[in-house]
């Protein structure tokens, strides 16, 4: 569950926590019990959002997209829909996106003195309407051909300030990965066309199955987690809508209705308000 939510959901679960250590001098079995109390029902409340969300949500499609994703099918997909992926997708993390921004600025710059780097080129032009993976897979060499180990999602918070630059350049239209971004980049993905997709953690042998071939692989010099490889994939999935192109974010919503129940709980108290 921790890899679905926030780190702020959690912190007021901490703040609680102190303020019951406050009140342990006064009385420790007291105390105790409205610790074990809170801390299941936190973690109920939390678990049943999601479940209320995902997959008792009967709004939701499962859906099976060819890559590319025009712009137009970005726009009409929502929160809670189940997405199956067909065709070329891009491994991507920090690193990978860094160096695609750098070689593209100094690309740029040496189109204005009359230089161009052709094999830049062509790498950003095939993310067009494509998809990146936030991953860093584990690859074996078997008859001089790479194959594909493990392929599990990597934490996107870690792209959170270079994410809204690749879009600009790459135009991709949807990015796979775990944890969710800022929300300030809801924003990007409305302007741009680009959905987040959350991609099942613990599932890197899994999701490896779905690998029809590695076609290619870019930048290896990064070193194999953080290269860029190049992956043909069938039914790649099952990756959630987490965050669309219309604003709407999953994790917006548990933090909310999780709030809500909180400061419920807060009103028997105490006039205190939590906000995020």
């Amino acid at each position: 569950m921790v890899s679905f939510i926030s780190k702020k959901t959690y912190r007021f679960a901490s703040d609680f926590w102190n303020i019951f250590w406050l009140f342990d001098k006064y009385d420790y079995n007291k105390t105790y019990i409205i610790q074990k109390m809170f801390i299941i029902w936190i973690e109920n409340t939390i678990t049943n959002t999601w479940n209320n969300i995902i997959i008792n949500n009967n709004n939701g499609d499962t859906l099976r997209l060819e890559i590319p994703i025009l712009k137009e099918d970005v726009k009409k997909l929502k929160v809670g829909d189940v997405v199956y992926l067909n065709g070329t997708i891009y491994t991507g993390r920090d690193e990978a996106h860094l160096t695609i921004i750098e070689e593209y600025e100094k690309n740029r710059d040496s189109n204005e003195e009359g230089n161009e780097d052709d094999n830049n080129n062509e790498l950003i032009k095939r993310f067009k309407n494509g998809v990146i993976y936030h991953a860093g897979p584990i690859m074996k060499k078997e008859n001089n051909k790479w194959k594909c180990v493990a392929i599990g999602p990597t934490t996107s918070a870690r792209m959170n300030e270079v994410e809204e630059k690749f879009i600009k350049i790459t135009e991709i239209s949807a990015i796979v990965g775990k944890g969710g971004m800022k929300k300030e980049l809801l924003n990007v993905f409305k302007e741009y066309g680009v959905v987040y997709l959350a991609a099942p953690g613990g599932c890197a042998a899994l999701l490896a199955n779905s690998i029809v071939e590695v076609k290619d692989v870019h930048y290896y010099e990064l070193g194999m987690p953080e290269a860029i490889w190049e992956l043909e994939v069938k039914d790649f999935g099952p990756l959630i809508v987490a965050m669309d192109a219309n604003g709407n974010s999953i994790y917006e919503k548990v933090n909310n209705n999780v709030l809500n129940v909180l400061n419920n709980l807060m009103d028997l108290n105490c006039s205190t308000k939590w906000n995020f």
